[in-house]
């Protein structure tokens, strides 16, 4: 059987990225643009499922065909204490390659002890921390012509403290004008809330900022076709069209559908109507569990509550019969609304109303319920 090129398994990059050029090709013209260029710093927000860790996974490729280095870290507890132990050290040996370190790069690579200034001697080296350390190395590979990266993805998980003292460290280099860039990755709501909204965090609000959203329909039925001729199959057009529309824009459910649809169509090298009829049940299934249910489970009980409400229109809802059915005041339920749309989970279709955004919530909803919430 012919391998199966979906990939829908989070943070695995698919063969065929669908929609997001643009902010690919930014980034490329930052990295190109010489040390200062806002495009350096760079966050990109957006929702479970919408690509943030593929999207940080082939910016790193391009630092890397541009001669980069890459470091890469997800914002759980002890992201201060990873880098400095693990991350930078192994990007410090990559640097030194089969050549002989630099005095600066030698004890981040294991060479000797504490981390040094620039042509600094061995007995003038200070004990290593985060930012010496990006220094040192940021500061070699600009004098070779390249620069360091730093990733850092799901941010909103990250501890406070550990987070403020790496925006403060890249920053100071920032100022210094090293040769540095980073990106961050994290969910919208969330990471405006509890961080952008931090006054120790102000370097976080001058990022340039992008907010992943849906790709659009024929950028889906590209993305679907292509990946099936990578791995040696095509789909009928009625078939194509269905799968690009039941994924309502949304990378994951590209992926989970084209899997679904691949797997149904056993040893045939065309993949059918039927096959997507099989498929469907099978990617909202998982959609589900994988992206629905971690989604609801980062609101407020309010905030599901609210979901739960709209989820018995069967389009947009009136902000006012929304308040009437939670038994609460419209500028409460106008505080739910703005909550959620900040995590894109609904949009405003007009003024006073809501609609769920989010694919396939309002049937998850319907089915299963808000994480146990319940309307009065």
């Amino acid at each position: 059987m012919k391998e199966n090129p979906f990939s829908p398994t989070f943070g695995i990059s698919p063969p065929v990225l669908a929609g997001r050029q643009p902010m690919l090709d930014a980034f490329r013209d930052a990295l190109g643009g010489g040390i200062g260029s806002p495009g350096r710093a760079v966050l990109y927000l957006g929702g479970r499922g919408s690509g943030k860790t593929v999207l940080l996974n082939e910016i790193e490729d391009i630092a890397a065909q541009e001669g980069w280095v890459a470091v890469s870290e997800t914002a759980a507890p002890g992201v201060i204490t990873r880098l400095v132990e693990h991350r930078l050290p192994a990007a410090a040996r990559q640097v030194c390659g089969n050549d002989e370190p630099s005095v600066r790069l030698r004890s981040i690579s294991g060479f000797g002890f504490g981390i040094g200034l620039h042509h600094a001697a061995p007995s003038e080296q200070a004990d290593g921390d985060v930012r010496s350390m990006m220094e040192a190395l940021a500061t070699e590979l600009g004098e070779r012509g390249n620069g360091l990266l730093i990733t850092i993805d799901e941010i909103q998980g990250a501890v406070r403290d550990e987070l403020a003292e790496l925006a403060v460290a890249i920053q100071h280099l920032f100022r210094q004008r090293v040769s540095i860039a980073v990106a961050f990755g994290g969910l919208p709501g969330v990471v405006k809330d509890r961080l952008l909204n931090d006054g120790v965090l102000t370097f976080l609000r001058r990022a340039e900022r992008h907010t992943i959203g849906p790709v659009k329909a024929f950028e889906a039925y590209d993305a679907l076709q292509e990946t099936a001729h990578v791995g040696g199959r095509r789909f009928e057009p009625e078939a194509l069209s269905l799968a690009a529309d039941a994924s309502a824009g949304y990378p994951f459910m590209i992926q989970l559908i084209g899997y679904h649809a691949w797997k149904a169509a056993g040893e045939r090298d065309v993949i059918t109507l039927a096959d997507i009829d099989t498929a469907l049940p099978a990617a909202q299934e998982r959609l589900g569990a994988l992206v629905l249910e971690p989604a609801l489970g980062d609101l407020s009980p309010n905030d599901r509550r609210f979901l739960l409400a709209m989820s018995l229109d069967d389009g947009p809802s009136k902000i006012g019969s929304l308040a009437e059915r939670l038994g609460t005041s419209s500028n409460q339920a106008s505080q739910y609304r703005l909550r959620l749309l900040d995590t894109q989970m609904i949009s405003s279709p007009g003024r006073g109303l809501v609609n769920i955004a989010m694919p396939y919530l309002r049937q998850y909803l319907r089915t299963h319920g808000a994480l146990g919430e319940v309307l009065d």
